[in-house]
């Protein structure tokens, strides 16, 4: 009888260990498998619980049935069934897409969409960075809304210089509506407002570079026609963006502040490769080199921080770097 009771716990004690190492081989099968920026995620029922440990999230009651998509990351459960796994994640900043607020507007979108790719590949050439430019053509421009701009297509506010032979755009006597003091410059417009609802206006000579054709530029005549003829429209701003990188930007400029800094970024790219051109830090110190002091582009103190703001904004750091690659404004934008 003794020789049975002892039998029988030696039984129960092997089937327990055996037991044991059942439950520890199917933990070992049940390997959650994580790999970083896949989209990918489990379907079924899910419930997280965040932990003190860093970077690790604790997934319980798992009921799986095929993949699905879950923030950013791949995760591969070999068994369907998995009452507590343990997930380690290391997590990854870049992979969270950032919101650029001024992307919302549409006359925002629409004034980086035709002038991107031309202005990244004219300032890459140059050695200027092209986010730089791309703010400050949206802040000088009001993304193309000043009537100036509209007209000239001088998105840079550059000044005529009688030395080059550039043609200036006179004063002109404007409407200007009286609800939200927009100024009107194309006739066909004008044609259409009642007239008691502008009252006109004399503006003085701007001295900015008219890019208009021949033979409407440096005239009264035709001042929409920028806006009825987009072809002329882009050929007009690449032409602004080529002229600020190459004669009001320039190296041999007679503004020290300029000569400086085209310098300096000569001397990055030599050292860095062309690519050093599309880095943030590289726009800020091209903004605050050409600006925000005496004999530079602009004098007043806040316009760097202006243009910075525009750039962080409206992602043109990201947005140039996605052309430079290869991208087009639809896929970076």
């Amino acid at each position: 009888m003794k020789k049975s009771i002892i039998a029988l716990i030696i039984i129960l004690v092997v089937s327990s260990c055996n037991g044991k190492k059942e439950t520890n081989n199917l933990i070992k099968k049940d390997v959650v498998q994580v790999k970083k920026n896949k989209k990918e995620i489990i379907e079924g029922n899910l419930e997280k619980k965040a932990v003190p440990e860093k970077d690790t999230t604790v997934i319980t009651k798992i009921n799986v049935h095929e993949q699905k998509i879950v923030k950013d990351k791949e995760i591969v459960i070999k068994s369907k069934n998995i009452e507590k796994a343990k997930v380690v994640v290391k997590k990854n900043a870049s992979s969270k897409p950032k919101i650029y607020s001024f992307r919302k507007y549409n006359h925002v979108t629409k004034f980086y969409e035709k002038l991107s790719v031309d202005a990244t590949r004219v300032c890459m050439e140059q050695n200027v960075p092209p986010a730089a430019l791309l703010a400050i053509a949206g802040l000088e421009s009001g993304w193309n809304k000043g009537y100036i701009g509209q007209i000239t297509g001088n998105i840079l506010s550059l000044g005529s210089s009688k030395r080059r032979g550039d043609i200036r755009l006179p004063a002109l006597y404007l409407p200007r509506l009286k609800k939200d003091k927009r100024i009107l410059f194309d006739s066909l417009e004008i044609a259409s407002i009642d007239k008691s609802k502008y009252y006109m206006e004399q503006r003085p000579s701007s001295l900015k570079k008219d890019y208009r054709p021949s033979p409407w530029a440096g005239t009264k005549f035709r001042l929409g026609y920028l806006e009825h003829h987009p072809e002329a429209k882009a050929k007009a701003h690449a032409q602004n963006v080529t002229d600020f990188v190459t004669v009001f930007i320039s190296r041999t400029s007679k503004i020290s502040a300029y000569r400086k800094t085209r310098a300096a970024m000569d001397a990055l790219v030599k050292k860095h490769g062309k690519k050093i051109l599309l880095k943030e830090s590289t726009a800020i110190q091209f903004i605050n080199g050409i600006g925000g002091k005496k004999n530079s582009y602009n004098f007043r103190k806040t316009w760097p921080i202006k243009v910075v703001r525009i750039m962080h904004k409206a992602g043109l750091v990201s947005l140039t770097d996605a052309i430079y690659n290869g991208k087009t404004f639809k896929e970076s934008w």
